[in-house]
């Protein structure tokens, strides 16, 4: 997954009391959000492949930019932290230990990637942001439980659209057009510790950066859709369905994410030193 940040430049939404919430994925495993997950994690690899290819091995610096390029790499993150989201109350009893173990190897990414290839930095990267928001959405779920699912969802939905552009420096719908969005006053980006947040200092980089602004409310929106499609009678019987690889490769998809890059980067090793030796 890679979101290439170069920052050089009322009543009405409480839910009926008799409407319960369940936390639980009871009867086994559902295969059809694996399958999402696996073919966002195929559609990464490829992704990556290409750019490892055309940024690493051929400086084309320019290819994340391109419009194709731009769709498939946001297409993969939505994807992923949608459904981190859209899963997180399925074990929402072990938050803390599953969001220490992403931030650890997170911080484990950023310290690879400093000694190895320090020009392609990560800070604060996907996992980073998927280890924080599981410990965010637990605060965020106490203040709206009793809320309706699809308001909910709608208003985080909102919110990621409005946040969109803050680490870029604006605040609106600049994700559509840059007139409909505000400049944030620049004092606001004058400090790295403000990096996870979505608040950059102009000097800061990294080759992997997703802050909680915008990120934090796509998690939170995939959390309000579960709650309002777990009402839909027969869906259960639907996410059990099983697709073939897509699925079984959804299962295993942090073990992929952390040794799809290394192989990739060892492959391309290979294959130019065989055909320039």
């Amino acid at each position: 997954m890679q979101q290439t940040s170069k920052y050089n430049e009322t009543s009405d939404c409480k839910r009926p009391a008799s409407a319960k919430v369940s936390y639980r994925n009871k009867g086994g495993r559902y295969h059809l959000i694996d399958a999402f997950r696996g073919l966002a994690m195929i559609a990464m690899i490829f992704y990556h492949f290409v750019y490892d290819v055309q940024v690493i091995y051929y400086g084309n610096g320019g290819w994340p930019l391109l419009s194709t390029s731009r769709i498939w790499q946001q297409y993969i993150c939505w994807t992923f932290i949608f459904v981190s989201g859209y899963v997180w109350a399925w074990s929402w009893r072990k938050i803390f230990q599953r969001g220490l173990i992403l931030n650890l190897l997170g911080l484990g990414i950023t310290a690879v990637t400093v000694l190895v290839m320090p020009e392609e930095a990560i800070y604060f990267g996907v996992l980073n942001l998927i280890g924080c928001s599981i410990w965010l959405m637990g605060l965020v779920e106490r203040g709206t439980r009793n809320w309706r699912p699809w308001l909910g969802a709608f208003l985080a939905f909102i919110l990621f659209l409005l946040c969109y552009e803050v680490p870029w420096g604006s605040f609106g719908l600049g994700i559509f057009h840059p007139t409909l969005a505000i400049d944030l006053p620049k004092t606001l980006y004058s400090s790295i510790i403000f990096v996870p947040l979505g608040l950059p200092p102009a000097s800061f980089s990294s080759s992997d950066y997703f802050p909680l602004l915008p990120w934090f409310w796509l998690f939170v929106t995939g959390h309000f859709v579960r709650q309002g499609l777990s009402r839909i009678k027969n869906l259960e019987n639907i996410l059990r369905t099983q697709i073939p690889v897509l699925s079984s490769w959804g299962r295993y998809t942090l073990p992929i994410y952390l040794l799809h890059q290394p192989l990739l980067i060892l492959f391309l090793e290979v294959w130019h030193n065989f055909f320039n030796s």
